[in-house]
């Protein structure tokens, strides 16, 4: 039976209605899908997702409002809402709502009823058969490098109120091996909700061979896929440097290891400061498709005149040497050669300029500032001789990390001023002849 109602050329036409309307299934293990499609219809289209039905299962349906729904009509439908057919037993309807029993799914139906202002109005559902995975493959003749397509089968689908058939998306959770900094691990695993028709797209291709795992969020069904060969690359270089002495003046925050080393990621923003000389041991923390890699070091971040670091064996290069001061960075290129497939990742310091902070006072059996020591920042040599107040030498070094600590010849010296001369040169050339007085504080028990 072909029916036809005006109030559905009223919805697309975008006409405003007064009523809230929706669907219920009962007995059934069953979700409502949702989609652009589904709503821009206003609440006039439902869609389910149907699993199972299980024997006495009911579809309902709720107008909403106070609209009696005792004189409610269903049909059914297989192609478009122009061709209706009525149901004319099987449904239970009272002022509340209207049920239908039994229903099936990859069908549509319909109710009409009469809303509050006495217009006739249609109210439309689609049930698709939910259908597990039973495929999910990778195009093994393609290299992929950005984002890997997992083809799905079989495609489920609804049927539009223009009778489109339209592709549902399923909601997967995906989980499989990564190459990433895990907590200072390299392997882990990743788990994340990803949606598809027929494709499901990983956004970043996994760097190591890895089955993926497909959980579906509504009803649990899944599927592992075979083995997924990956040709993509990644890398996580570190580059760690000896600790600096104490009395060294750094800046900025970073990282350390169980060693007391300075160790810094590639790829982070950091405010790394530090002193000549300055020798580093860079990891290159490839992902294992890696065959092809290069090291860069420049003076500045967009690798300008870079000097070409090539090495193809070994995990760990060396960089000495730099005393120049100011900005320098190491950029690390990875590549697999079978696939075109790259990477690369950078870290940037900065060498400070030449300091020495020379104390005014320090005391000995104090709580704090117990000995004499120079702050300084990239120091070639060094030079320091203090004296007492008679000219009589009490203290000399040309070690700049060793500190006086107010004794001379095995004993204590009393509080006093002190004569101190520094003679020292840094690394950028800048000479230093410094004369000062200090204060040695002893103070009572």
């Amino acid at each position: 039976m072909k029916k036809f109602f005006a109030p559905f050329f009223c919805l697309l036409a975008g006409c405003s209605s007064a009523f809230a309307a929706g669907f219920n299934l009962s007995s059934a293990e069953s979700v409502a899908y949702s989609d652009a499609y589904v709503k821009g219809t206003g609440g006039q289209f439902s869609v389910f997702l149907v699993n199972s039905l299980k024997s006495g299962a009911k579809l309902s349906f709720s107008s909403g409002s106070n609209t009696p729904l005792s004189q409610a009509k269903w049909y059914s439908y297989t192609q478009d809402v122009e061709n209706l057919t009525d149901i004319t037993s099987g449904f239970v309807s009272n002022d509340d709502s209207t049920y239908l029993s039994n229903p099936k799914t990859d069908c549509g139906y319909a109710v009409e009823y009469t809303d509050s202002e006495g217009e006739k109005v249609l109210s439309y559902v689609w049930l698709t058969k939910f259908l597990p995975l039973t495929s999910a493959v990778v195009d093994t003749t393609k290299h992929y490098c950005d984002h890997l397509p997992i083809l799905l089968e079989p495609v489920m689908n609804y049927r539009t109120l223009y009778g489109n058939m339209t592709k549902v998306r399923r909601t997967e959770e995906v989980s499989y091996s990564v190459f990433e900094m895990d907590h200072g691990s390299l392997n882990s695993s990743k788990t994340e909700l990803l949606s598809g028709d027929s494709v499901l797209y990983i956004p970043n291709v996994p760097t190591v061979d890895t089955p993926f795992e497909l959980v579906n969020t509504s009803f649990g069904t899944s599927i592992t896929t075979d083995s997924f060969v990956t040709y993509a690359v990644n890398a996580f270089p570190v580059m760690t440097t000896i600790p600096k002495n104490i009395a060294e003046i750094q800046k900025g925050e970073y990282k350390t290891d169980e060693n007391g080393k300075v160790v810094l990621y590639f790829g982070e923003e950091t405010a790394f400061r530090t002193s000549s000389p300055f020798d580093i041991d860079i990891k290159s923390n490839c992902s294992p498709k890696v065959n092809e890699f290069t090291w860069y070091v420049a003076r500045d971040s967009s690798f300008r005149n870079a000097v070409p670091y090539y090495n193809w064996k070994d995990e760990i290069i060396g960089y000495s040497g730099l005393n120049s001061m100011g900005k320098h960075c190491i950029k690390l290129e990875v590549a697999n050669s079978k696939s075109g497939c790259s990477f690369s990742s950078l870290a940037c310091f900065t060498v400070d300029s030449s300091r020495l902070l020379v104390p005014n006072v320090f005391t000995p059996n104090g709580q704090d500032n117990r000995e004499f020591k120079v702050g300084y920042s990239s120091i070639n040599s060094f030079e320091c001789r203090i004296y007492n107040q008679w000219g009589r030498k009490v203290f000399d070094t040309s070690n700049i990390n060793e500190g006086w600590d107010g004794n001379f010849n095995g004993h204590e010296l009393p509080t006093g001023a002190y004569f101190c001369v520094i003679k020292a040169e840094g690394f950028d050339g800048r000479k230093y002849n410094l004369k000062k007085t200090i204060n040695l504080i002893r103070t009572k028990d």
